[in-house]
């Protein structure tokens, strides 16, 4: 059973969580083993507004990149 220790405010509203470190361990090898299993790219193309954005960035890929000294002036750097 896990033991977990609540950090409050002055007022009693939590602020923090202590988690025993062997939870703590096991929570990150979880989230290590979800990331490795997702797939990014199907992630993003399965909503319509990422796709749309996706494929705008691809165009612009094919422009010809700007300078530093263009970017500068175009920030007013």
């Amino acid at each position: 059973m896990s033991t977990l220790q609540y950090i409050t405010d002055s007022q009693g509203s939590p602020k923090a969580v202590i988690v025993p470190f062997a939870e703590w361990t096991a929570i990150m090898a979880r989230v290590q083993s979800l990331e490795t299993s997702r797939n990014d790219t199907e992630y993003l193309l399965s909503s319509s507004e990422m796709k749309k954005r996706l494929l705008q960035a691809k165009e612009r890929m094919s422009e010809p990149a700007k300078t530093w000294e263009e970017v500068r002036n175009a920030l007013d750097l």
